[in-house]
């Protein structure tokens, strides 16, 4: 039905003496209650400007923490994404994806929603029968849902992130599950395409050591799930720990002297280390991450297919960017209110200039 029931339980610690309000995105959401230790509590969601209001029991001190619960139903208009059979298109699957960047996953999630905190989190989903499910971390446990009526699984995340990079995926997967230097690799898309798979991101290896031995800081995390999903609205996302993937990019070996999928692996693979394990403060340096991925995508091309493979790439890279903002008046820069933080990036300038400008460093 294209609808999300969902219970939401933040712990938290006070940053102040006197912290009453607990503050939360929301939006496509109804808010069905809120609680503290069986308590409840006073919720007040402005929906004009997407903000839920808690009010806490008692003010709390600096340093203490609390957990507050919420009960919501969900109707997402971006930031989850369902597909299933239709009369018209009989073929399409039954498939759930999310996608939070920048600011969407609070559509689906009442939670802080800005890219500068983070914090670990636990995914509990009760997964249709003959479907899977696939988030960041690990997944800890599966049990037989209450009436026998699918199946709840519960995925683990205990390191740190921003919200935006939660990810959650359902649907009927063929995967392959490999090893490779304490990291577990997996690679998933709907069935049938076990040869498409193996050849899109056979290379994964590969390029977890170079970026691993180039930036002197191994892959940060034990797992590392790439997902073909159905109808992906870009072309991947790196949600940490669990790449999500357009299943546009997979091919089998015969498609590779027109294209290869290695440039987008690449690039969300880089994601882990720049954007994921260091993450922009706002989404005003978001050039931080995307400069990164794109010039480590570049590098990684130097390294595996040589000097005039990368050359190649960084003239692509430099000519699309000039022919994109051909005028200045077009850059759509704004200055900062304040001065002291650089123009905002958009576009071309997150991608392409951001990798000139660390070329050029």
């Amino acid at each position: 039905t294209g609808r999300v029931i969902g219970r939401v339980t933040h712990r938290f610690q006070s940053l102040v003496d006197g912290l009453d309000t607990l503050r939360l995105h929301c939006m496509d959401t109804h808010v069905e209650g809120a609680f503290q230790e069986g308590r409840g509590l006073e919720a007040n969601l402005d929906k004009k400007r997407g903000i839920l209001a808690v009010t806490l029991p008692e003010a709390m001190a600096r340093g203490e923490e609390a957990t507050v619960s919420i009960d919501y139903v969900s109707r997402p208009k971006r930031g989850l994404y369902f597909h299933r059979p239709t009369k018209e298109h009989p073929d399409t699957p039954w498939f759930l994806y999310s996608q939070g960047q920048g600011t969407d996953n609070r559509r689906w999630i009442p939670c802080y929603d800005e890219p500068d905190d983070r914090l670990m989190w636990d995914v509990h989903v009760l997964v249709p029968d003959g479907l899977d499910s696939v988030s960041n971390g690990i997944r800890v446990g599966t049990k037989p849902a209450t009436g026998g009526n699918g199946t709840l699984h519960h995925w683990r995340f205990d390191s740190r992130s921003p919200t935006y990079l939660l990810s959650l995926i359902v649907g009927k997967l063929e995967t392959i599950t490999t090893e490779h230097a304490g990291v577990q690799l997996e690679y998933s898309a709907v069935p049938g395409h076990t040869e498409a798979l193996k050849n899109s991101l056979g290379r994964t290896p590969a390029m977890l050591d170079y970026f691993g031995e180039y930036l002197q800081v191994p892959y940060p995390w034990e797992r590392y799930a790439q997902t073909y999903v159905w109808d992906f609205i870009y072309g991947g996302m790196e949600n940490t720990t669990a790449t999500t993937l357009n299943m546009r990019a997979l091919h089998t070996k015969a498609i590779m002297p027109n294209y290869r999928a290695d440039g987008l692996v690449a690039h969300e693979l880089a994601h882990m280390w720049f954007g994921d394990y260091i993450t922009c403060r706002t989404w005003k340096h978001i050039w931080l991450n995307e400069g990164f991925a794109t010039y480590f995508t570049d590098l990684f091309f130097e390294h595996h297919y040589g000097n005039e493979s990368f050359l190649v790439r960084r003239r692509r890279g430099n000519r699309g960017y000039m022919r994109g903002t051909p005028k200045a008046s077009e850059l759509k820069l704004e200055r900062d209110p304040r001065g002291d933080i650089p123009l905002e990036l958009f576009g071309g300038k997150q991608y392409s200039r951001g990798a000139a400008i660390l070329h050029n460093l």
